[in-house]
């Protein structure tokens, strides 16, 4: 089905536009701690603040899950367009709920359950959303979606200050703010249009799926978020009964002005770094060093400032960051389902932190003792040391990025760099000139290929990576990957180097 006028537009206008539906979902995210609207509380106290949003979460990441499991039999169907647009109505529509449960004065226990289920609705739907953002960064090369990731967290960050700014008019009869109550409700609906537009970038390759399984040390990576998550918001869920309401909303200020500085941070990485400097390994470790000094030195910080309490939330960016540039390029490197991918690596994540949230509230009224909350954070430090160097190290990220086939790319082709010599034909004597055309003219003769898989073949052989061939055709990266991999199999070589020793034979036969 083609784009509408106004699709086509906004993309005219907006490139990228549909990738923005991941930093809509995460402004959403992100309103009930502005202050801006106000959900029904199912504990007064700040740590039982948590309850909601752990409630949320468990619904996101079981949903996420269960689509993850069961890709095989769902993988394209859960994200069509009218699903994924569906999906952003139901969340709408519970947000919608959760906002007028206050004014209508229900009985405690009737409120406690319609807000329960609400949340419950608003984390399934939005699962689906998330769903479909994956799909669109694993079609991604690394520099592509660490600059679309960075440019949807601006947007988030700038989307929070915009409600929190806009806080003078104020809906009647109840505590929230107008622009805060439109943008709860309006958002997810927001993420799902963008989510559903079709990139103008997006190859003419089909789409094409490994049937391989799941590398080994992808589970491990899952263990790892898994338990990272649940650790840091555990500690930042119990800090946070230490200190007033205020303080709390203070520091989802700070989280989101931090968001903002590291998006455009990302931003100048992609303009100013080479594909040798994205070294994803020291930032996964230095990630981990910084969880365990933060947990580690939590017993007595907490006491001495109420900032120390702010950056397990830094820490928690960072990692999902990474985490989702990570699950990006598995998805793009492997040709794994998005479904599979996200829906276990995401899911994994909002399931730690659901649990992380209800095992903070559950710690809260103990974390006051200081010899309570040293025991605490010893036992959580060695569940992140034990994750970080004993489960899933650096040594293992560099093993989950290590080619297994000839279609598998490697992590510096994935961020654009030449990793063979490029053949300068011009600089060629006329006969090399001519023996290199004649050997790439018979072998795709040979081998079957397609007009333009003979031009990538071409490329391909004279050393270009895949961001130089797609500047060369005027196609997107996308479409020379699908093409490469055609190339590969009909060939029946293994390895770029495979690939070019086989046009030298030819050229030595031609000779």
């Amino acid at each position: 089905m083609g784009k509408s006028t106004f699709e086509t537009k906004v993309l005219e206008a907006l490139p990228i536009a549909p990738f923005l539906a991941f930093g809509l979902i995460v402004a959403w995210s992100q309103i009930p701690g502005s202050g801006s609207v106000q959900l029904p509380r199912m504990c007064e106290s700040a740590a039982g603040a948590s309850l909601e949003s752990s409630i949320e979460a468990l619904a996101n990441g079981i949903a996420l899950i269960v689509a993850g499991l069961v890709a095989r039999k769902l993988g394209r169907p859960v994200l069509e367009p009218r699903l994924v647009f569906a999906a952003g109505v139901v969340a709408a529509a519970g947000c919608a709920v959760l906002l007028a449960i206050g004014p209508l004065g229900l009985p405690a226990a009737l409120s406690f359950a319609l807000a329960a289920l609400a949340h419950c609705v608003c984390g399934a739907a939005t699962a689906i959303i998330f769903l479909k953002a994956g799909e669109l960064y694993g079609s991604l090369s690394g520099r592509a979606a660490v600059t679309r990731l960075a440019w949807s967290h601006v947007m988030a960050g700038l989307i929070f200050f915009l409600v929190v700014g806009m806080g003078v008019w104020m809906v009647p009869g109840t505590g929230d703010t107008l622009v805060g109550a439109a943008a709860y409700v309006g958002l997810p609906l927001a993420a799902a249009a963008c989510a559903n537009m079709a990139p103008l970038e997006g190859g003419d390759a089909p789409y094409v799926e490994s049937d391989r399984g799941v590398p080994t040390v992808f589970w491990k990576l899952i263990a790892v978020i898994f338990v990272l998550c649940s650790v840091m918001i555990a500690v930042s869920t119990a800090t946070s009964s230490l200190y007033p309401h205020d303080v709390v909303v203070e520091g989802s200020h700070v989280s989101n002005f931090v968001r903002i500085a590291l998006a455009f941070l990302l931003i100048w990485s992609t303009l100013s770094l080479g594909a040798e400097d994205f070294a994803l390994g020291r930032a996964y470790v230095a990630i981990m060093l910084f969880s365990i000094a933060l947990v580690t030195m939590s017993p007595v910080m907490v006491e001495v400032s109420s900032a120390w309490g702010y950056l397990s939330n830094v820490v928690m960016l960072l990692f999902r960051m990474l985490h989702w540039v990570i699950l990006s390029l598995i998805v793009c490197q492997k040709h794994l389902s998005p479904v599979l991918v996200f829906g276990l690596g995401c899911g994994t994540q909002t399931l730690g932190r659901a649990i992380g949230g209800f095992t903070g509230y559950a710690l809260a009224d103990g974390f006051g003792d200081p010899s309570f909350r040293f025991a605490v954070c010893i036992v959580l430090t060695l569940a992140i040391v034990s994750c970080a160097f004993l489960v899933f190290s650096e040594k293992s990220l560099d093993e989950l990025f290590a080619p297994s086939s000839a279609s598998e790319i490697t992590l510096v082709d994935l961020f654009g760099t030449v990793t063979h010599p490029v053949v300068d034909l011009e600089a060629e004597a006329p006969v090399a000139k001519r023996r290199f055309a004649e050997s790439i003219d018979k072998l795709s003769e040979q081998h079957g290929l397609s007009k333009r898989e003979k031009e990538v073949f071409r490329y391909l052989a004279m050393g270009y990576n895949p961001n130089m061939i797609a500047e060369k055709l005027h196609i997107s990266w996308n479409t020379v990957r699908g093409h490469s991999r055609n190339v590969y199999a009909k060939l029946g070589v293994h390895t770029r180097q495979d690939l070019m020793e086989l046009v030298e034979d030819a050229k030595g036969a031609a000779g």
